[in-house]
């Protein structure tokens, strides 16, 4: 394979897509760059949206799947150092949103939205970015049809 498909996460069983899209995760709660300019937080967000984008199209998500099917997504940020539970959070907090955007899922909201959304980290100083894995919920794949 050539170019970003071959740096694509291999998908493990029972995942639906597994994709990487490149770029720097920013801490947004600590970061100095917010107050330069009244739309850095803006272009921060509207990248992630364009990255992850580009990433479901290349991964081929099927798009026949409802979002409002349950899901198990995890999300794991590759980072350059460290960052707290909160700063991760915040820092991935665009590519949830992103998710919802695509239609992957409907809803972000633990309560109401019945998809499980795991966040991790690893320390990747080569390849930073954030690596999506999304497979079917347990619950959804055994209950029985309406």
């Amino acid at each position: 394979m050539l170019g970003r498909r071959a740096d694509q996460p291999v998908k493990a069983p029972g995942d639906l897509i597994a994709l990487f899209a490149a770029g720097k995760l920013v801490n947004p709660l600590n970061s100095s760059q917010w107050g330069k300019s009244a739309y850095a937080k803006m272009r921060y967000r509207q990248a992630w949206h364009e990255r992850i984008a580009h990433a479901l199209l290349e991964a081929r998500w099927p798009r026949e799947i409802p979002a409002t099917t349950p899901k198990r997504i995890t999300i794991t940020g590759r980072t350059h150092n460290r960052m707290d539970r909160d700063g991760l959070y915040a820092a991935l907090k665009p590519v949830v949103d992103a998710l919802t955007n695509c239609g992957v899922i409907h809803d972000d909201a633990e309560v109401d939205g019945g998809h499980v959304i795991t966040i991790e980290q690893t320390i990747d100083r080569q390849r930073r970015g954030v690596e999506i894995h999304v497979r079917l919920r347990e619950e959804a794949v055994n209950a029985p049809p309406p």
